[in-house]
């Protein structure tokens, strides 16, 4: 066989001869050799591809026919296309470990049979027969379709790392049991972890995979925490350079306290003061030092003191020779702008009657008013009030200035008319009002009582009054606080006490808040990262950096422009709406005292007219009357306090 095997190919006559015969049995007889001889001959001339015999014409070579390969094996088809060597155990196999018309298991086959053969000592060599060649065939076969398996499994970088040294084990012999064991115990296309060999090498990939997916997860996701720290630090950064603008300080404060005064300057105020007039025990001189120490306080406060009018009384028509009362006053009226103000000033007032000494308040026929309550009630030496008027609102400015005089008593009628005259040429619209401020009342708060009786009795609708009341005329405060200040104070007219501050002033924030007239750094933007990350980190400090700006205020400093919501009022409205029936609620069957069996779970005796009720073991509830005569129970609380006690 070797002769002929060695000679076809050399000679093209007797290889023409061979391919002209189409059965072994006919080169059998033509070259009188074996069987196996004559089949594997034929075998190699017409199955077997031709790159598969130029590797065993190689192979046998260098190693001989005899020692290296036997006859049997070639004529065995192994070689062949369309050879399993799914067989027996492997039989689940058969299609993977077929020859499908190429050559790649079965040039791995004779590379395996060559290196195989290589590495044994001579006595230990042996030519390869039909089942050691077999098995091998079915080992390089699972090899290709496995390494094909991991090549789907694994990106292509990775493949080509580790198949050449998984390759070169193979080549070795070393993964021959591993790939044995997987064909005999599993069925195609099998797992990875059925290889013993692909086993570590696909967890070692998988492992270095998710550990890679997992730093790129955590760069991604620095880069998307970093993104969000560099705009979220735009956006604070922008508003702590707005607030800026907005931080408070004593500049700004007396800024504000300044546009406060002039915004109560600018309303349209007007003052009546009433100037001392000379009494019995008075000089000339004491009397203009008076006048003077007025008008120089007035003047200090940036007052004009020209303008004035003259009040002029009547005395009654049987006073006597000692009512020294005189019948003319000066008084001073001040005003924002004489020229600008709507209001009319009159150049005298009057004439109006005075009140008798009998008239006075605490008069009685047997004790006459002493000289100190007459003192209190007689002309007046001083009297400071101001009128307030502006459309929509209205306000009250005192100005600081001492004036030590007394004051006294002329009657409600006076100063009905003193006020008349100056409301007397105002066109009021029905939003305008007029406030009546008394600096310096006098002891029964006269133009305080003027004012009420006029509202009483409808008049002066527009007319609000306010003094300052002094602890020793608590007698009329009651009067003046119901009658009065409460009226105004709840008014729906009444103004702010202060300047409203514009609402607008309030930066526009993109991500801090505003609360309250004060900046506040959301908790979101602390939270948005993990505690312990750098954009964490971060974060604090630029919180930190906005308390450094904006420092949190005292506890007990109240904020202002604080818009409190009305308590809000209500009762439920039942229109168009049906009631629950209380027969779909509760089962209103009788039943018997001596027939009710249920086992009870708690019994809670009604008093003061409330009914028994009764729990029973599945929580259903009676109500019972244990009593022998008939109860009528009203609506009522069931289950509440007081309704009893479980035994």
């Amino acid at each position: 066989m070797s002769t002929v095997f060695t000679t076809v190919g050399q000679y093209d006559h007797v290889q023409d001869q061979v391919l002209a015969w189409d059965s072994s049995a006919s080169i059998s007889r033509a070259f009188n050799v074996g069987k196996a001889e004559s089949q594997a001959l034929f075998n190699l001339m017409k199955k077997v591809p031709a790159p598969v015999v130029s590797a065993l014409r190689d192979a046998v070579r260098m190693r001989g026919m005899r020692p290296f390969l036997m006859h049997e094996t070639i004529s065995k088809d192994l070689f062949s296309d369309a050879f399993s060597s799914g067989i027996n155990s492997m039989g689940a196999w058969e299609g993977p470990l077929t020859n499908k018309g190429g050559d790649e298991n079965v040039l791995l086959v004779v590379k395996r049979m060559c290196m195989d053969w290589d590495k044994l000592v001579p006595s230990l060599k042996k030519p390869w027969s039909v089942s050691s060649t077999t098995a091998l065939h079915a080992v390089c076969g699972g090899f290709i379709h496995f390494m094909e398996v991991l090549r789907t499994k694994i990106p292509a970088t990775e493949f080509d790392k580790v198949s050449g040294g998984i390759k070169d084990q193979f080549m070795a012999g070393f993964l021959d049991p591993d790939i044995t064991h997987a064909l005999e115990t599993t069925a195609p296309p099998a797992s990875l972890e059925a290889v013993g060999f692909l086993r570590s090498v696909s967890q070692e990939i998988e492992n270095r995979q998710t550990r890679e997916f997992e730093e790129k997860e955590k760069e991604l996701a620095k880069e998307v925490a970093d993104a969000n720290l560099k705009h979220i630090s735009v956006k604070v950064l922008a508003d702590m350079e707005t607030l800026k603008d907005h931080v408070p300080s004593k500049q700004k404060e007396a800024r504000e306290a300044a546009l406060d005064v002039q915004y109560l300057r600018q309303r349209q105020n007007i003052a009546h003061i009433q100037l001392p007039v000379p009494q019995t025990n008075t000089t000339g001189g004491a009397l203009v030092k008076h006048r003077r120490s007025i008008e120089d306080s007035l003047l200090s406060a940036g007052f004009d003191v020209t303008t004035t009018l003259a009040l002029l009384f009547e005395k009654p028509v049987d006073a006597t020779g000692a009512d020294r009362r005189g019948g003319c006053q000066t008084c001073l009226v001040l005003c924002s702008d004489i020229r600008s103000t709507p209001w009319t000033v009159p150049s005298a007032i009057g004439p109006m009657k005075l009140i008798k000494v009998n008239e006075m308040i605490g008069y009685d026929p047997d004790s006459r008013p002493g000289a100190t309550a007459r003192a209190e009630q007689i002309l007046v030496l001083c009297k400071l009030f101001s009128f307030c008027f502006e459309s929509n609102l209205f306000f009250v400015k005192g100005r600081s200035a001492t004036i030590c005089v007394s004051v006294s008593r002329k009657g409600l009628n006076p100063h009905i008319e003193i006020i008349d005259a100056y409301i007397q040429g105002l066109t009021l619209q029905d939003q305008d009002h007029i406030v009546l401020f008394d600096i310096l009342p006098n002891r029964y708060v006269e133009f305080g009582r003027a004012v009420c009786a006029q509202k009483i009795a409808g008049k002066w609708s527009a007319v609000s009054y306010m003094g300052l009341i002094k602890d020793g005329q608590k007698d009329v405060m009651q009067m003046m606080e119901e009658q009065v200040y409460n009226s105004w104070d709840a008014g729906p007219h009444a103004p702010s006490k202060m300047r409203v501050r514009d609402e607008t002033q309030a930066p526009k924030l993109t991500a801090i808040l505003w609360q309250n007239d004060r900046p506040v750094f959301p908790d979101s933007l602390v939270n948005k990262f993990p505690v312990g990350t750098e954009q964490h980190t971060e974060v604090l400090k630029m919180k930190n950096a906005l308390e450094a700006l904006w420092p949190s205020p005292s506890s007990n400093t109240p904020a202002r422009n604080v818009n409190v919501p009305p308590r809000a009022v209500g009762e439920p409205d039942f229109a168009d709406t049906t009631l629950l029936d209380l027969t779909r609620e509760v089962d209103l069957a009788k039943i018997k005292s001596e027939d009710f069996a249920e086992e009870k779970l708690a019994v809670c005796q009604g008093k003061s007219n409330k009914p028994t009720i009764v729990i029973t073991k599945d929580f259903r509830i009676y109500l019972a009357n244990f009593t022998t005569e008939e109860v009528v129970h009203e609506q009522g609380e069931l289950f509440a306090f007081n309704t009893g006690a479980f035994e």
